[in-house]
C-alpha cells in the first residue's frame, strides 16, 4: 500500500495529477485507515511532531524525514 497525504486540496490535486497511479488522502488518519505501513513524514521539524506521534501510536513504523 502506497499513497500521498495533502491536507491542502490544491496540493492533493497536484499530487493526483503528478502521480495518477497513486491514491491521495487527505489526512494521516485516513492514510492509516486504509492500511499503509511504513510512513515517512516530510515536513518541517516544528510541525511534524503531533502527525509522528499520531503514526507511532497507530502501531505504524515512522521515518521522520526534513525536507
Amino acid at each position: 500500500m502506497v499513497g500521498i497525504v495533502a491536507r491542502s486540496e490544491t496540493k492533493r490535486a497536484r499530487a493526483e495529477a503528478d502521480f495518477p497511479e497513486l491514491p491521495a488522502y487527505g489526512s494521516l488518519a485516513e492514510l492509516l485507515d486504509a492500511g499503509v505501513d511504513p510512513v515517512t513524514i516530510t515536513i518541517p521539524p516544528h510541525t511534524r511532531r503531533d502527525l509522528v506521534m499520531e503514526a507511532i501510536e497507530a502501531g505504524v513504523h515512522v521515518v521522520a524525514d526534513k525536507p
